[in-house]
């Protein structure tokens, strides 16, 4: 569809799970996941990329992580060449793991082993990085990969967490929710410096920040107003504002920018109703630098 609803089509009506399409940043193709053999206990997803009008460009995957489990999350390389994946499982499973494999499907590369539980693989703006969660146990670790020489240094930095984070675009900084005390704030880690910044203190709900493009705001998730809606805040924590009001027993969640900064984008889901829609809107001049 356009970025503000209209033209939307059906591209592919075949498939029974599409966890997470993803555009290229190259816009000529259109990462999904499909099963070859759902009714099949021992079938397994792969990647697909399809043309923006729907057609088969090529299958990227074949049965990458052996097992049964489905493919949870694909991310695209800023430069389109490269995708990172995680594969499906619970924490303390096997199968819980993070792979990167060529545009072409020419090369694969397995990044962890078990048995620690490892997700949400997010590459750095920069594209020198991919970032991912690490549990084991109690501990929660961030870890970074040097992705741009093949040689896949790591550096794992303990971090009490939450799954969703978002990097900053000078990749210096990240972005994520954590539980502390029995509350759920932001919190800011900068990576050069090595240190960790609180954003929020509200003793309401804040979760799944959002950083923008251009670097001036971050978009959050927070109950502060009595209901699930949409936040945003520089990032030193000063200027939070509430961007959208929500008027239903629903909840506004998953806020994310538009590359240009100048729009957001979030779910409404309401319990009521049993509905589940995408909402776009402008950000608050007030609130912008």
């Amino acid at each position: 569809m356009r970025h503000d609803g209209t033209h939307n089509k059906v591209i592919v009506d075949t498939a029974e799970h599409f966890p997470d399409p993803q555009w290229s940043p190259a816009g000529g193709a259109i990462a999904i996941v499909q099963a070859e053999a759902r009714k099949d206990p021992r079938s397994v997803e792969n990647i697909y990329l399809i043309s923006p009008d729907g057609q088969p460009i090529a299958r990227i995957t074949d049965d990458p992580s052996s097992v049964a489990n489905a493919i949870e999350e694909i991310r695209w390389s800023p430069d389109a060449s490269m995708i990172a994946f995680s594969t499906g499982g619970r924490i303390g499973a096997e199968h819980s793991d993070i792979y990167m494999v060529s545009a072409d499907g020419s090369t694969l590369r397995r990044l962890t082993y078990p048995p620690a539980w490892h997700g949400t693989p997010r590459w750095s703006p920069d594209g020198k990085y991919i970032a991912y969660v690490s549990v084991s146990g109690d501990a929660t670790a961030l870890v970074l990969v040097d992705v741009s020489d093949g040689q896949l240094p790591e550096r794992q930095i303990p971090l009490n967490m939450e799954g969703e984070f978002s990097w900053s675009p000078t990749a210096t900084s990240v972005v994520y929710a954590s539980e502390r005390e029995e509350n759920r704030d932001i919190y800011v880690f900068n990576l050069v410096e090595s240190k960790e910044m609180r954003l929020t203190f509200d003793p309401s709900l804040d979760i799944e920040p959002d950083w923008s493009p251009d670097g001036s705001r971050i978009l959050f998730r927070s109950t502060r107003g009595g209901a699930h809606e949409i936040y945003s805040m520089r990032p030193d924590g000063t200027g939070i504002t509430r961007e959208v009001l929500n008027p239903s027993s629903g909840f506004l969640m998953m806020p994310f920018w538009s590359t240009d900064s100048e729009r957001f984008y979030f779910s409404r889901s309401n319990r009521g109703e049993g509905t589940y829609e995408l909402w776009s809107s402008e950000t608050s001049l007030a609130c912008r630098g």
